[in-house]
C-alpha cells in the first residue's frame, strides 16, 4: 500500500486564468483544501414512524475555506512583482508597477480574483472564484510572514493528476531584526512584534447564473507590541486625543530586497499594558483609515 505523502504538496494560483507550473507558490506550511457541500433536509412524513429525516447534498454548491502561508520574500529585482503576487490580487489589492521608480505597489481598490490548484501527491483540487483576507506580521528575530485566508468554489471529488514540475522561489526571506525600521508617527519604538490584518468582509452569492465570493467591505488594522520605557505615556495620549499617525514598516533595505508597508492615516483604537518577564510591554491597535479612498495602506516592493 503506497501512502499519500504530505511532503508532495504543490500549490498554484493565478489571478486571471487556470494556473500552470510557473504560478507555483512557495509556502511555509502544507495547504489542505477540504470542500464543504451545502445540503437541504427534508422529512418524509406519513408512515407513522420516526427517523424520517433525509439530507440531499447540493454538489454544485461546494465551497472551500483554507489558509496559505508564505514567508515575506523579496522580489529579487527592483520593479518586479513577488512570486506570490496573485495572492494579493485574490484579496482585492491592485498591483501598480512604477518603472520609473522601480517599485511594485499593492493597495486596496480592486475586485478579488483567482483560480488555484492544490496538489497532494498526485491528487488535485481546483478552486475557482477565490476571494481572500490577509495578515502580515512578525516578531523580532523571526521571518516576517503573510497568511492568506481564501474562499472559493470547488468539487467534492479529487482528480488524479501528477504534481507538476516546479521551481520554487529562491529569493531572500526577510527577518525582523532589532535594526528593522518600524516607525509610528515618525518615531521609532522598542517593538517586539507587529501584525497587520486586512479585515475583508467576504460575502457569498449563489443563485441562478451567479456563483461567486465578493468583498463587501474591509477594515484594516495594525497591532504593535512594544517595550514601555519609563515616563512613556504616548500610547495612552494617542488614544485619549484620537491622534492620527503614520505607521511604516520597512524590511530589508537594498534594491530588489525591500518591502515597505505604509499606513498613513492610523487612528488609535485600543491600548493595554502587561508584564513580559519583568518588563512592562504595551499592545496598541491602530485602525488604518483612508483619507481619499482606498489609500488605507500600501505594500511596496522595491
Amino acid at each position: 500500500m503506497a501512502k499519500q505523502l504530505t511532503s508532495k504538496n504543490t500549490f498554484l494560483i493565478n489571478s486571471a486564468a487556470v494556473p500552470a507550473a510557473e504560478d507555483v507558490i512557495t509556502t511555509n506550511e502544507f495547504v489542505f483544501v477540504n470542500p464543504q457541500a451545502k445540503s437541504v433536509e427534508t422529512k418524509d412524513i406519513g408512515n407513522g414512524q420516526l427517523g424520517n429525516s433525509k439530507t440531499i447534498t447540493i454538489a454544485d454548491w461546494t465551497t472551500a475555506q483554507f489558509d496559505v502561508g508564505v514567508n515575506a520574500r523579496t522580489s529579487g529585482a527592483a520593479g518586479t512583482a513577488p512570486s506570490y503576487a496573485a495572492l494579493f490580487k485574490a484579496c482585492g489589492l491592485v498591483e501598480v508597477v512604477d518603472s520609473t521608480n522601480n517599485t511594485v505597489t499593492y493597495a486596496p481598490g480592486g475586485s478579488p480574483s483567482g483560480t488555484a490548484k492544490n496538489y497532494t501527491d498526485g491528487a488535485v483540487r481546483q478552486i475557482d472564484g477565490i476571494a481572500g483576507d490577509m495578515k502580515f506580521g512578525g516578531s523580532v528575530g523571526d521571518i516576517a510572514k503573510f497568511t492568506f485566508s481564501l474562499q472559493g468554489f470547488t468539487d467534492l471529488s479529487e482528480t488524479a493528476e501528477a504534481n507538476p514540475a516546479v521551481t520554487l522561489d529562491a529569493n531572500q526571506n526577510l527577518i525582523v531584526t532589532s535594526a528593522t525600521a518600524i516607525t509610528i508617527g515618525g518615531g521609532s519604538i522598542a517593538l517586539q512584534e507587529f501584525e497587520f490584518t486586512l479585515g475583508n468582509e467576504i460575502q457569498e452569492s449563489y443563485g441562478i447564473g451567479v456563483k461567486e465570493f465578493y468583498i463587501s467591505d474591509f477594515k484594516p488594522t495594525v497591532n504593535v507590541k512594544a517595550i514601555k520605557t519609563k515616563g512613556n505615556a504616548a500610547h495612552w495620549d494617542d488614544l485619549k486625543n484620537n491622534t492620527i499617525k503614520e505607521v511604516v514598516v520597512t524590511l530589508g533595505g537594498t534594491a530588489g530586497n525591500t518591502i515597505t508597508f505604509t499606513a498613513s492615516y492610523c487612528n488609535p483604537k485600543e491600548v493595554s499594558e502587561s508584564d513580559d518577564n519583568g518588563e512592562v510591554v504595551y499592545n496598541q491597535t491602530w485602525e488604518c483609515q483612508s483619507n481619499a479612498g482606498n489609500d488605507n495602506f500600501s505594500i511596496v516592493y522595491s
